[in-house]
């Protein structure tokens, strides 16, 4: 289910999950990882479920973009990979007061997601 406007805890759980990773995401692992509500059922018509995650992503406003890239296992098909615009917005989400707005540990050495 998503109808825009992602709930302030979906847009912090897509910032903590993309600030950990250790790679650029695709769409379907950070539906995954940041445990994203996708219901087709309740979509619009036409709706995918990468297109409901481009949907948050859309919702986290100018620190995410978004590319195409080569998928990782051989089989020549390509995938969405998302992350952020610059190293610096990950940069300043790991500043301790931002550490805290969005939920991750507020000690700097501590990486447990909260």
């Amino acid at each position: 289910m998503y109808a825009g406007d992602a709930p302030l805890e979906s847009v912090k759980e897509i910032l903590r999950t993309l600030v950990i990773a250790y790679e650029h995401l695709t769409l379907s692992e950070l539906r995954v990882l940041a445990e994203l509500e996708v219901d087709l059922d309740s979509a619009d018509p036409g709706a995918t479920e990468d297109s409901i995650v481009l949907d948050y992503i859309r919702d986290c406003g100018p620190l995410l973009r978004t590319y195409e890239a080569a998928g990782g296992d051989g089989d020549g098909r390509w995938a969405t990979r998302v992350t952020f615009i610059h190293n610096l917005a990950r940069d300043a989400l790991l500043s301790p007061d931002l550490r805290q707005r969005i939920g991750l540990a507020p000690d700097a050495g501590d990486t447990e997601v909260k």
